[in-house]
């Protein structure tokens, strides 16, 4: 289903757990939401195996009690993350991390009832501006830098804004082109599913979203998240803590 770019190729599976080990975050204590498009399963204890509590539909909040402990560390075929225990109503149990985000659920996005040909031809960034626009409150004055306006074609425009104190946006404008780009507590794998959760209503989308690149590095660790050849989008860490996501437009 994935595809996987390093050096010498070999599956996850094969990977020693530790080789994620610097690229994982462990969701502090506050409110996430579910990105899980199906729903997401609260366990009595951290095991896939363990009896199911609760079903939390996408979309809805939830509160982390605890940061989870490296022994709760736990992959779902290429995806890792950690049990992480939470509460929902009167609920405690525990839920898969990377499916919890910071940010609110996108959507609700309507069902595609055509294809979507304009999106997977032409970019989703103007997705991602929407959601920004619509679910999250800007902090800061946006600040606008213009560059290479004297001939049409070189056309650049960078803007960029802040969302409360740790999520900040960049929306750089081309001549035929847009990224949005927007950086966020998070790793690798919650980053891949806060991004290909925009990508769900339409089955074009939704085919590139779960056919993903996996870009390693010599160690074998995946560095980088992307559609194909990065065209429509592309998800790395920028340190231990923030992951940045990217989304394209463009001709």
């Amino acid at each position: 289903m994935y595809r996987i770019f390093s050096l010498v190729v070999a599956f996850v599976f094969a990977i020693p757990f530790s080789a994620h080990a610097q690229t994982l975050f462990r969701p502090d204590k506050g409110t996430y939401y579910v990105l899980a498009p199906s729903g997401l399963n609260i366990r009595q204890s951290p095991d896939a195996n363990s009896a199911k509590l609760k079903s939390l539909p996408y979309g809805s909040a939830v509160t982390v009690v605890e940061m989870p402990s490296w022994e709760n560390s736990y992959a779902q075929d290429w995806i890792v993350g950690f049990w992480t225990k939470v509460q929902a109503g009167s609920t405690v149990g525990y839920a898969f991390s990377p499916y919890l985000s910071p940010l609110p659920a996108p959507g609700p996005f309507p069902k595609a009832t055509e294809p979507c040909y304009e999106e997977t031809n032409s970019g989703i960034a103007h997705l991602l501006d929407n959601y920004l626009k619509t679910k999250l409150k800007e902090t800061s004055p946006q600040v606008v830098l213009n560059k290479n306006q004297s001939e049409e074609e070189d056309y650049y425009e960078r803007i960029e804004r802040t969302y409360g104190k740790l999520i900040h946006v960049r929306i750089e404008n081309f001549y035929e082109g847009r990224n949005v780009i927007v950086e966020f507590p998070g790793d690798l794998f919650s980053g891949y599913i806060f991004a290909t959760s925009f990508m769900q209503h339409c089955p074009e989308l939704k085919a590139i979203a779960d056919d993903p690149e996996l870009v390693h590095d010599k160690a074998q660790r995946i560095v980088m998240v992307q559609s194909d050849a990065g065209s429509l989008f592309e998800v790395k860490p920028l340190d231990a803590q923030t992951i940045q996501v990217t989304f394209r437009s463009g001709i």
